[in-house]
């Protein structure tokens, strides 16, 4: 290359592979290939050139708290950034902190330069079991950017741009009402009236509130994200 030389760790008589040195700022080199003896190959009419892109960077996330569904629909936060280049392609990583650090990967669309869309990893069944078992989770949000490899498709290690974390999610289960029991009581009010469901608990809410028309009281949680018992208000 006309910025520096590398030695070629793969030779055959259709092949070599090169690996770009490293430069400080983004440009266009040639590149040209000197045998042993000093001989410069011929690329006829191809064109040598070799293109160093910008290093995307990633500093910050749309939202901070995203309500998931047990029904598996998509939900999606965006990534922002700069130098979101098209020609690379991205990942999301989201590590759940009280899983053990255990990261899940789904892969980000680009919507320009400066934004990327990550969806949740909400089609995995482990991270719905997850949040189902173990309730709210904040996840340390990553993005990855990667070139394939000619003619594969795919990405070698070495071939990837990590980007640093620049958010965390509260990821939770959307709420979802099974059955309330029972369905009446007196006007004198006072009534325990039982809710079943999922994902009760609302993220990490400090109090939950039932609902009677106008009338508003606090509930009780009798089994964490499943179970709440509300008072019911007198008639007035």
């Amino acid at each position: 290359m006309a910025h520096g030389e590398v030695r070629l760790p793969t030779v055959s008589r259709r092949e070599v592979h090169c690996r770009s040195p490293l430069v400080t700022t983004p440009q266009v080199v040639q590149v040209e290939i000197v045998g042993p003896g000093g001989g410069t190959a011929s690329f006829g009419s191809v064109n040598a050139s070799f293109e160093y892109l910008p290093r995307p960077s990633f500093s910050s996330i749309s939202r901070y708290v995203a309500p998931v569904g047990p029904d598996q629909s998509p939900v999606t936060l965006l990534a922002f950034g700069s130098q979101f280049d098209e020609r690379y392609s991205y990942q999301c990583f989201f590590t759940l902190l009280s899983f053990k650090n255990q990261t899940y990967q789904t892969f980000a669309q680009r919507i320009d330069d400066q934004s990327l869309s990550c969806p949740l990893p909400t089609t995995t069944d482990l991270f719905l079991q997850r949040l189902l078992s173990g309730g709210p989770a904040f996840a340390n949000v990553s993005v990855q950017a990667e070139w394939p490899t000619p003619g594969l498709g795919l990405a070698a290690a070495s071939e990837r741009v990590a980007l640093s974390t620049a958010g965390r999610v509260l990821i939770y289960l959307r709420p979802s009402v099974a059955s309330i029991w029972p369905d009446w009581g007196s006007t004198a009010g006072g009534s325990p009236v039982y809710v079943a469901g999922t994902g009760l608990n609302l993220g990490l809410a400090q109090q939950i509130l039932c609902k009677f028309g106008d009338q508003i009281v606090t509930a009780r949680v009798l089994t964490p994200s499943t179970l709440l018992r509300c008072m019911s208000p007198g008639n007035p």
